[in-house]
């Protein structure tokens, strides 16, 4: 009787898993076409009456929002178009309020800080994260696979740039301001342009007193295995400063109508160098100030993995391939990835949230 359960048991758990991946691969089939739905979607649900209903109580926000830096950036249109100047009269300012975000999130025992790129329209997907991969003041159960002696957590953060409608960009001042978590990057959020915001969000981090010895850079649509990518990171040499999985002979995009549509004034090669995957790479902390500054040396190209991955090798720097860290989109193949697709749809994110939660593991509030 228990055998015959017990097959029972495996039996429904690999139907499950089969079901899973084959709603998966009807996912991903119409990728292009959901994306476009589910982007509408969350838009659509961002406004709806509950958000409505906060976003109204921006104009009663006592004195407190209104001295809050974002909401100054705001009002004072302190963003700009481009890469922000590193000497701007406002940035002991903005590095001051990149301070409160920190160590209210960070403790001083974290080694790696993650943040996330978000679309200041994508509400929804990062209370997804909150409430998922992305839980901050939690004991995290690291899976060392040995006994390890030394206090280490991480914490994680989101990066969010403005945009030139002043309804959206209080919505999200009013999220920072609540969650206390985002990082409020003074430039305009394009899509092309997203370099410029990445760049700034590891040097302002870079400003911060604590040691910590690694910055991750992920997307929202990716989920992170938490509980390995940070005892991985631990056994990394010395000389690995650049790690994500990296893409070797990709063609360049000359389809004016595509979305990674690159010019030959960008890049005139029609086949890249080396980079590695927008989707989720580490940087060690000893490299971010030199990268930072080849950047405003550097023309933009406005793929931003691409772009990035170009001023490392330009100053030298090693470019890491890590077998954990490949682009996974399909959770059944994504057993030994770190980084997992899981796209924008709530439905789909919460569907593979129950296989991939076992990586998240902690032991509640501290």
């Amino acid at each position: 009787m228990f055998v015959v359960k017990k097959k029972n048991i495996l039996y429904l758990i690999v139907l499950s898993l089969a079901i899973l991946s084959i709603i998966q691969s009807i996912y991903l089939l119409n990728s292009s076409k959901k994306l476009e739905n589910c982007e509408q979607h969350i838009l659509d649900v961002f406004k709806t009456q509950e958000i409505r209903q906060e976003v109204s109580k921006i104009k009663n926000m006592g004195a407190s929002f209104w001295d809050f830096y974002p909401s100054k950036i705001t009002s004072n249109k302190i963003y700009m178009k481009g890469p922000f100047p590193l000497n701007s009269e406002h940035m002991q300012d903005i590095i001051s309020y990149v301070r409160s975000v920190f160590e209210y999130n960070c403790k001083p025992d974290a080694e790696v800080v993650i943040f996330i790129i978000s679309d200041p329209n994508h509400y929804l997907i990062r209370q997804d994260i909150r409430a998922t991969y992305g839980k901050n003041h939690v004991n995290y159960k690291y899976a060392f696979s040995k006994t390890h002696k030394k206090n280490i957590s991480h914490c994680c953060l989101y990066s969010i740039g403005y945009r030139d409608d002043i309804a959206v960009n209080q919505q999200v001042d009013y999220e920072a301001y609540t969650h206390r978590d985002i990082l409020r990057i003074p430039v305009l959020d394009a899509y092309r342009e997203t370099a410029n915001k990445i760049i700034l969000t590891p040097y302002l981090l870079d400003q911060m007193n604590n040691s910590f010895e690694y910055v991750l850079k992920s997307d929202d649509d990716t989920f992170l295995k938490i509980n390995k990518i940070i005892p991985y990171l631990q056994n990394l040499e010395k000389e690995h400063v650049f790690i994500g999985h990296k893409w070797i002979e990709g063609p360049a995009i000359r389809n004016k109508s595509h979305k990674w549509y690159v010019s030959e004034d960008d890049h005139p090669g029609d086949v890249f160098k080396p980079y590695l995957s927008g989707s989720c790479y580490i940087f060690r902390r000893n490299i971010i100030h030199n990268v930072s500054l080849e950047h405003y040396r550097t023309s933009l190209i406005p793929m931003e993995d691409i772009h990035i991955s170009y001023l490392v090798s330009n100053l030298g720097y090693n470019i890491t391939n890590s077998p954990y860290f490949y682009y996974c989109t399909n959770y059944s193949q994504c057993n030994h990835s770190y980084a997992v697709q899981i796209g924008h749809d709530l439905f789909v994110r919460k569907m593979l949230y129950k296989f991939l939660k076992a990586d998240v593991v902690h032991d509640g509030d501290d």
